[in-house]
């Protein structure tokens, strides 16, 4: 668990000099055999190293105490903030000449009428300038085995924006598991080699700018397979039968491996969902919970392969004082946002994300 006071952090971040060691440290330990455990030791060491000062007059701490009330795998709320992202941009001059072209899969359920309408009101807000000449197809994945609601069907007729799959919906026993590995099948049938999916949820702000310019900067062809996100590390499943996050014994015995799928989103490569797929690995590990069922499946092709894993700014925001945060972090408005991806929103606080000013009053 990371826990700091704002006198701590700002103590660690006056000192470059461990900042260099600790890199160096974790280089080493990176390339050798202990990689991904010493990747998700030295991910939470230099999260309050790398986590830029946002304003001169707040040196308080991203990281907060864990809490009962969140996830069993989240710090809660769980927030890295990578000093790169705080100047991505999306600027066409800036973008290589062949896009990456990336499906953005926002699961949804068939009544979240009102959060699909705030996402669409960002991705159509005079902010964001991204176009379909982009690489960019967003679309919500709906399943539609058992039935498809009457007024579902209108409002996909209306927007164009639906991906129904062949699965069927629900939060418990691994139907979100099915869902996604549904939802690598249609990303592999449909799309090429050097694509990337990502896979996020109707509660989840995501600025499209900064995640275009970090897969195109990021995803190199070189890196055959590739995983992306907000790291999460080892932690125990829970057997209580009553808990929404219930893992049988019967499906996983283990504790969790390291994952960057959660609840903010997560990018695959091409290659790497058709390697999950090709393995049979949803068949194999169809974990209750579905993020880190992801986790298990990369754990598996890493037996055999490597996998280039790169953190991106996020913050899964589950037991997070919004508007006090808003406050705080990013009162200089988009200047000072370093998110790519911010997750547990209301419709009304996704509705803040499409106004052409930041205004942190909005979350309160």
């Amino acid at each position: 668990m990371i826990s700091s006071s704002s006198h701590s952090v700002s103590a660690i971040q006056t000192l470059p000099f461990f900042r260099s060691l600790i890199s160096i440290g974790c280089f080493v330990m990176i390339n050798c055999a202990y990689r991904i455990m010493a990747m998700v030791v030295c991910s939470h060491a230099l999260r309050l190293l790398s986590t830029k000062n946002l304003s001169n007059e707040d040196t308080t701490s991203f990281y907060m105490e864990h809490s009962k009330k969140c996830p069993p795998w989240s710090q809660c709320p769980e927030t890295y903030v990578d000093h790169e992202d705080l100047s991505l941009s999306f600027e066409k001059s800036m973008l290589p000449i062949k896009k990456t072209q990336m499906l953005m899969a926002v699961f949804t359920g068939a009544d979240f009428v009102d959060r699909r309408q705030a996402v669409r009101g960002v991705w159509n807000s005079p902010r964001n300038s991204i176009q379909d000449t982009d690489g960019l197809l967003r679309k919500f994945v709906v399943c539609s085995n058992s039935h498809v609601l009457e007024h579902l069907r209108r409002e996909a007729d209306d927007y164009k924006d639906f991906l129904f799959l062949e699965c069927e919906e629900g939060y418990t026993k691994a139907y979100l598991t099915k869902k996604t590995a549904s939802l690598m099948k249609y990303f592999v049938d449909n799309f090429s080699e050097g694509s990337v999916l990502f896979k996020t949820d109707d509660d989840t702000y995501i600025d499209e700018r900064k995640l275009l310019k970090k897969a195109a900067t990021k995803f190199q062809i070189s890196d055959h397979y590739v995983f992306a996100g907000l790291i999460y590390g080892v932690t125990q499943p829970i057997r209580n039968q009553s808990d929404p996050w219930y893992e049988p014994l019967s499906v996983w015995d283990e504790d969790y491996p390291p994952s960057m799928a959660g609840g903010p989103g997560y990018l695959l490569s091409y290659n790497l969902a058709q390697e999950i797929l090709e393995q049979k690995l949803p068949e194999r590990y169809c974990l209750y919970n579905e993020d880190r069922a992801v986790g298990v499946w990369v754990k598996e092709i890493q037996k055999r392969a490597h996998v280039n894993w790169i953190p991106m700014s996020a913050t899964d925001g589950y037991n997070l004082d919004l508007c006090k945060f808003m406050q705080n972090k990013f009162k200089h408005g988009w200047k000072s946002y370093p998110f790519i991806m911010q997750h547990h929103l209301s419709p009304d606080h996704l509705t803040c994300f499409s106004y052409q000013e930041l205004e942190p009053s909005c979350f309160c």
